[in-house]
């Protein structure tokens, strides 16, 4: 990845966090949620970086503001909707009729100059009728990607894989597995776009392997195309989450509940992100438990050993003792290295 689509990919994921979170987001949560923040980056370093990105941002029309804790009860950075988002647009069905219309006579006639701009103005109206269905973004993100932001983001993939869900279009494309060194040819029906730890994801019914695959797009290589003329239904019982804002460690398996403490320094933000599927528990100094079900244990460790010393597993005694495993294999390398 080029230093400019990492700098693009760090951009959309500052503004899906901020949007997605309730009240102002300090710079250590976004060091935490946002990739290109934290570490190995140092906190000064992540600082001015963050610094740089809000302003560049604001030329774009995303007004992020630093919002004290005098107003709020935490200091932290937040996006001002009223100076970034357009008032609702309704749109009565004799309007959308002739949007459809004016959509079929000029934005699918490539030869016309005002072909790609009539394109995005009218996926800003079509999100104003409401979102579709689960597989649509929500309905701030969907404005802004829509922006010049979402396509100097994502130039070609992100903006094809939103016109492939809003008009049941199958797309091809090469891609390269994690751990992969050579491409694949994959054809897809595409069902959805989900946006998750800084990333975005397409997810549909793949032809190569017969069946729900979930494809990164930052894996996509080359030239993403879109068929002229599909026929493929979504699924009624389809839904984003249930592929994209699933947990790791729950796919595999084994079978466990796990119960995971959080110090008060990241356990408010443990529980806003918590699965509908999970439990949290929040004690009167701030801290808190999380149990959860857990099918791949390694996953689990790894995502754990990431709040390093504010995160511990207290049960299941098995889990706690593989994680102990794994630190003192990691400390056997790091000192082998060192060595």
């Amino acid at each position: 990845m080029t230093d400019n689509q990492a700098k693009w990919e760090r951009l959309v994921g500052l503004v899906a966090s901020l949007l997605k979170c309730p009240e102002p987001m300090p710079l250590e949560q976004i060091r935490l949620r946002v990739e290109g923040y934290g570490p190995p980056v140092e906190s000064e370093t992540a600082r001015k970086r963050l610094q740089r990105d809000v302003e560049e941002l604001k030329q774009l029309g995303v007004e992020i503001g630093f919002v004290t804790a005098s107003r709020t009860g935490q200091e932290g950075y937040e996006i001002d909707r009223a100076k970034t988002f357009l008032p609702n647009v309704h749109i009565t069905e004799r309007e959308n009729v002739l949007l459809n219309l004016l959509s079929r006579c000029l934005v699918d006639d490539a030869r016309s100059p005002l072909s790609e701009h009539l394109h995005t103005a009218l996926l800003k109206l079509q999100c104003s009728t409401g979102p579709v269905g689960s597989a649509e973004a929500d309905l701030e993100e969907k404005i802004l990607i829509h922006k010049d932001l979402g396509a100097r983001a994502a130039p070609v993939y992100l903006a094809q894989a939103f016109t492939a869900v809003s008009e049941c279009r199958t797309v091809c494309f090469d891609y390269l597995p994690a751990g992969s060194v050579q491409p694949t040819r994959r054809t897809v029906d595409v069902y959805g776009v989900g946006f998750r730890a800084a990333a975005w994801y397409l997810v549909g019914r793949c032809h190569d392997r017969n069946g729900a695959r979930v494809f990164r797009l930052s894996r996509i290589q080359g030239r993403m195309s879109l068929a002229k003329d599909s026929a493929y239904e979504v699924p009624d019982d389809f839904d984003i989450d249930n592929h994209v804002g699933i947990a790791p460690w729950k796919i595999g398996s084994e079978g466990l509940q796990a119960k995971i403490r959080f110090d008060s320094h990241i356990a408010w933000m443990i529980a806003q992100n918590a699965a509908g599927s999970d439990r949290f528990d929040l004690a009167d100094d701030g801290s808190g438990v999380l149990t959860t079900q857990v099918r791949n244990p390694v996953s689990l460790i790894r995502w754990v050993l990431k709040f390093k010393s504010r995160a511990r597993i207290l049960e299941p005694v098995e889990l706690v003792d593989r994680m102990i495993e794994e630190l003192d294999r990691l400390g056997a390398r790091y000192k082998g290295a060192g060595g």
